[in-house]
């Protein structure tokens, strides 16, 4: 079975439209998109950038932005079936990005808002070789990640990429082999901002990410061997979805348009140590968090899987290279065809849509831009088989399905260039299309998913009214770097942790119900606090290095009296990747008393008292710091001295 799209692909170049005055409202899905390095023989070859937007209602708005505005548009994405297509401009030359080494960081990100929902895909060739992958919006849980990568070889790097969506973002990087954490970069991101990793001695998949605010992270390979040594290479790359998007099962599908003889590779990643995997109902593995994943090999091409973790896993699939079974050609063999490696996101079927929008990609080569034999996969319920509609007309009666063993049955079959949308009749079945190609007229390949839910909570921040260019940029914000660490409990032992109890004494007592009211203003502002307090501890280099040091948290501790309340004691908790650091952080406690006494100097919280909120009530107006103390914490409850 063959579909055919009779769909009008509206092509839209990015840098021929410009922004009107924007009201798009920045509590819709966010994206910061980016797009992964390719190598290739030949540096003074174009490259060939896509992004694919599909609306879900009519007259959604799409605006999109570079950081120095140079391409921006302001765009109504067509409903289906006219849909849209923006493509043919290059965010950035080839040259500079064969050119680009480990730690450099740009400012290739690419904002994108709309609003209402939006699906977006994404593919990037050069000369053909190419992939693309599924634009999965930030959430506020898109903080912590790992990295599916492949295995590099000289001369071809496997790579990740970070793109912050927020200035002031700190970024660090592990690897990870089993309870070893080691730290191999750390950085401080802006808006629009990409750290680019590189290697052709380490495969990055395992690495663990963690971020102080939301960002995107891809991971992938310049140009694959899957497996390592078999011809040819090709592009690989997918965005990936934080930790928290993760689920316990996924149905992975066989691929259609080459030999059945070939087969496919897949992976397995964790978080969490002794993670069981299954295959179809079997156990295949235990795996630990990082890099002790999980590769197996399915031997049939058209087969498709069932994998199921018992807890939150990552499942990618990888497409194996041109020779791997084509050693032995043969001239009759419908399903030899001309394809290559691709890495493609499997969403867990938490992450599955009761409708999905999707286009097909395209590639370029010698210089003229190329269509893809392209096939879908559809994953739906068993018994809403007969329910799903392609393009709002039912599959043929004829449609091939494969039962599996989870309740779910697959499909896959050759679709022609175009937009699509997929539903069951009712709208109300959730599933899951997977969209890949193979080259036509060159050895190469794409696939990703047609689209990716999350679940996590939507992106809340006035800040991108002024750094994406959208809305009236009114907004008052700390300035600040590096305002906390990860998860200590994580990347560091418990004696990289330092606890100070600091107290103010007030100059006018406070009475019930004025002491409560006191203690709850008090509370509203403890996060103001913290920042600015972390702003001052990295300005001040002789006391505590900034690059590996933060206020974790900030605590009011209990009070014994209430009426009256005389004084105020904040439990202040320091980490630094550096137990050394740490040892010495004690002569520092001073420091840190004078940063929160000198707190007024830099915000108006405390330079004019607190106002409480009660007829009669006092302002709540501190003294200079009485005492400061300290208690090495071991991971064991640590004693308020002032109780």
């Amino acid at each position: 079975m063959k579909v055919m799209a009779s769909l009008f692909v509206l092509a839209v170049i990015l840098g021929g439209f410009s922004a009107a005055s924007s009201a798009i409202d920045l509590t819709n899905e966010i994206f910061m998109l980016a797009f992964m390095n390719i190598t290739t023989d030949d540096p003074t070859l174009s490259d060939y950038q896509q992004i694919i937007p599909n609306a879900f209602h009519e007259g959604t708005q799409l605006y999109a932005r570079t950081y120095d505005a140079s391409m921006t548009i302001n765009y109504e994405i067509p409903m289906q079936p006219t849909g849209g297509i923006i493509g043919d401009h290059s965010l950035q030359t080839q040259q500079t990005l064969v050119a680009s080494v480990d730690d450099v960081i740009t400012k290739l990100g690419l904002f994108v808002v709309a609003d209402n929902k939006v699906s977006l895909q994404l593919s990037k060739s050069v000369q053909a070789s190419s992939d693309g992958y599924v634009a999965i919006p930030l959430t506020e849980g898109s903080t912590e990640f790992y990295v599916a990568s492949y295995d590099p070889f000289p001369g071809s790097h496997s790579t990740y990429a970070i793109a912050a969506l927020e200035d002031n973002t700190c970024v660090e990087v592990y690897s990870v082999n089993g309870s070893q954490h080691t730290r191999v970069a750390f950085v401080s991101l802006d808006s629009f901002e990409v750290y680019n990793g590189l290697s052709d001695t380490t495969d990055f998949t395992g690495y663990h990410v963690l971020s102080t605010k939301p960002v995107t992270v891809l991971g992938g390979h310049m140009c694959a061997q899957v497996p390592k040594g078999i011809l040819f290479c090709d592009h690989i790359s997918s965005q990936l979805p934080p930790v928290e998007e993760w689920g316990t099962e996924f149905v992975v599908p066989g691929i259609r348009g080459r030999r059945n003889t070939a087969g496919y590779i897949y992976r397995v990643l964790g978080s969490v140590d002794d993670t069981k995997v299954r295959l179809d109902g079997t156990a295949v593995a235990t795996i630990s968090r990082g890099s002790q994943f999980y590769e197996g090999f399915v031997d049939r091409t058209f087969q498709s899987i069932v994998i199921s973790c018992s807890q939150p896993c990552l499942v990618v699939q990888y497409n194996v290279g041109y020779l791997y079974d084509n050693q032995e050609q043969s001239s009759n063999d419908q399903d030899l065809k001309r394809t290559d490696p691709y890495m493609m996101l499997i969403p867990a079927m938490r992450n599955y849509l009761t409708t999905l929008r999707f286009g097909t990609a395209n590639y370029i080569a010698d210089e003229t831009v190329q269509e893809f034999e392209n096939h879908l996969a559809l994953v739906v319920p068993t018994g809403s088989k007969g329910m799903v509609t392609l393009n709002l007309e039912y599959l043929p009666t004829d449609t091939l399905w494969t039962d599996l063993l989870n309740g779910y049955s697959v499909t896959n079959f050759e679709i022609d260039h175009g937009l699509y949308n997929v539903r069951s009749d009712t709208g109300d079945v959730k599933m899951m299309a997977f969209v890949y190609g193979h080259g036509r007229s060159h050895i190469t390949a794409y696939g990703y998913p047609a689209g990716y839910k999350t679940n996590g909570e939507k992106i809340r921040t006035c800040a991108l009214q002024k750094q994406s260019g959208v809305g009236d940029g009114n907004y008052d914000e700390l300035e600040g770097t590096c305002e906390e660490p990860f998860n200590p409990a994580v990347v560091g032992p418990a004696d990289n942790l330092q606890r100070l109890y600091i107290t103010f004494q007030l100059k006018s007592p406070l009475s019930e119900p004025c002491s409560t009211l006191a203690l709850n203003e008090m509370e509203g502002v403890l996060k103001d606090v913290k920042n600015v307090t972390n702003w001052l501890i990295c300005l001040d280099l002789l006391c505590i290095p900034a690059e590996n040091t933060w206020v974790y948290s900030v605590d009011i501790v209990e009070p014994t009296d209430m009426d009256p309340l005389t004084s105020m004691t904040f439990l202040v908790t320091l980490w630094s990747s550096s137990s050394e650091v740490m040892k010495n952080a004690i002569g520092c406690k001073r420091h840190v008393a004078e940063y929160l006494g000198n707190y007024g100097t830099h915000s108006e919280r405390w330079k004019v008292p607190l106002a409480v909120p009660g007829v009669g009530c006092a302002d709540l107006d501190f003294q200079v710091p009485a005492n400061v103390t300290s208690s090495h914490s071991r991971g064991s409850m640590i004693t308020n001295p002032f109780t």
